[in-house]
């Protein structure tokens, strides 16, 4: 202190006026810094993640609105919910692209997450493609297991009105009792192979609308019966015409089994087709959130780096203030009373 109080006037004003200078200029210069980080932080906000979060979100909204409408498609083969599908899987590859164009360009983000996410997508929507198909083939399926449910119960009954008919002639022609008895056990057992076939056709009805497989194994069992019987009628028959019948009527039970059986491969593989799709939907779904929570706890980072550099700005700013009024006062008290000492010097 005595070499500033040896200084003359103008030295001292300069030395004051330096250090206030540099506490200014090292004070805002810290304060520029930090500001510059608080803008870069923002910037990394409002440019990346942000956007980022909310592709994300239209990620994971698109993505459930594909798996419900492809699981009531799968359930039912309603044409409405596998558009209603394609359109949201659709939209979802637009914002994983959206996404994936946002992580290309900056660091803060790893792309090879949405390009996981992109594969995921196209797989789901191969298992799409083959559940369509799947489910256009059931159709073909119901349409035939109709036709030769149809066909069965009329060559049936056509035995049975011939098999009714010859029991009327051989009444009117006063044929022996065993002749009688062994047509009627002919009638008897064409009715219950139709009976057979009428429990079938219920049985598969309720398996389509319940998917309750005992159903369908108990229908398929009857087939068994259906044979038998068939058999049993052909090893007492002997006209040609009739054993064309029975040879139809067998034809179209098998043909009919074949279709039910083919069914039912098919409603396992639509069934295997909808847990993989699940399965795949679980796991975009379970890639974009851990997407969407890094990029929280990224923001979370940038928020609490920025209010800790608000917070050293504030302080920088007051510390420089208090700084330069302190320094201001320990130099220019001392040069105003050298001043007033030398003015009053030259008075006297």
């Amino acid at each position: 202190m005595n070499i500033f109080n040896n200084m003359k006037i103008g030295k001292k004003v300069f030395t004051a006026l330096a250090v206030i200078l540099v506490i200014l200029v090292v004070a805002n210069g810290l304060v520029f810094l930090d500001l510059g980080k608080v803008s870069n932080g923002s910037e990394k906000i409002s440019d990346v993640f942000v956007p980022s979060t909310d592709s994300i979100i239209n990620i994971q909204n698109h993505a459930e609105n594909t798996m419900y409408n492809m699981r009531g498609y799968g359930l039912t083969g309603n044409n409405t919910y596998l558009e209603e599908a394609r359109s949201s899987l659709a939209d979802l590859k637009t914002s994983i692209n959206n996404s994936l164009s946002i992580a290309q360009s900056t660091d803060e983000i790893n792309e090879a997450d949405f390009t996981s996410a992109m594969n995921i997508v196209n797989e789901y929507e191969s298992l799409v493609n083959q559940t369509e198909s799947a489910n256009q083939s059931i159709e073909e399926i119901r349409r035939t297991m109709d036709i030769f449910a149809a066909q069965f119960i009329e060559e049936a009954s056509t035995y049975l009105e011939n098999q009714n008919s010859k029991m009327t002639e051989q009444i009117n022609n006063d044929a022996p009792n065993a002749d009688l008895a062994d047509r009627l056990t002919k009638i008897n057992l064409i009715n219950d192979v139709i009976d057979l076939g009428n429990t079938v056709r219920i049985e598969n009805f309720k398996f389509q609308a319940t998917d309750d497989k005992t159903l369908i194994a108990s229908a398929l069992e009857n087939f068994q019966r259906i044979e038998e019987i068939v058999s049993s009628i052909e090893e007492n028959t002997t006209q040609n015409v009739n054993l064309e019948q029975l040879s139809a009527i067998r034809t179209a039970a098998n043909s009919y089994e074949d279709e039910i059986t083919e069914y039912l491969d098919e409603n396992e593989k639509l069934s295997a087709l909808g847990s993989q799709r699940d399965a795949k939907g679980t796991e975009l779904l379970a890639i974009t959130s851990s997407i969407a929570d890094d990029n929280m706890l990224d923001m979370g980072t940038i928020a609490d780096t920025n209010t800790s550099a608000v917070a050293r700005t504030i302080a920088l700013l007051v510390g420089g203030l208090i700084a330069t009024l302190v320094i201001s006062l320990l130099f220019f008290i001392p040069i105003v009373r050298g001043i007033s000492k030398s003015l009053g010097k030259v008075n006297d």
